[in-house]
């Protein structure tokens, strides 16, 4: 085989090599969506809050195709102060059967 020959032939080789990287990587993109996760995370509370007093939050955990509720679904809600530091865990849990979980 010539040198010529071989050269054409690493350079058609690398072309179809790229094109099925391509091919895989538009496809993974493609379908991403249905590789995600589809839990929707609803969070209803309130947004300011008063040093010593008590507030209430609601996370609702549901399926984002048919909303329906996802039972046993961990949930973790922590605070930040607005003016930065770390956040603080004030709840760990579970849903409910109906998907909610109450703090």
């Amino acid at each position: 085989m010539s040198r010529k020959t071989a050269l054409n032939l690493s350079l058609f080789l690398l072309l179809v090599i790229s094109i099925c990287f391509l091919a895989g990587v538009t496809s993974y993109f493609v379908h991403l969506p249905q590789h995600l996760s589809q839990h929707e995370k609803i969070v209803l509370g309130q947004n300011k809050f008063v040093s010593g007093s008590q507030a209430a939050a609601r996370v609702i955990v549901r399926d984002s195709r048919d909303a329906s509720p996802l039972p046993g679904a961990d949930v973790q809600v922590s605070m930040q102060p607005a003016s930065g530091g770390l956040a603080v865990p004030v709840y760990t849990g579970k849903t409910g059967e109906d998907g909610t979980a109450l703090q």
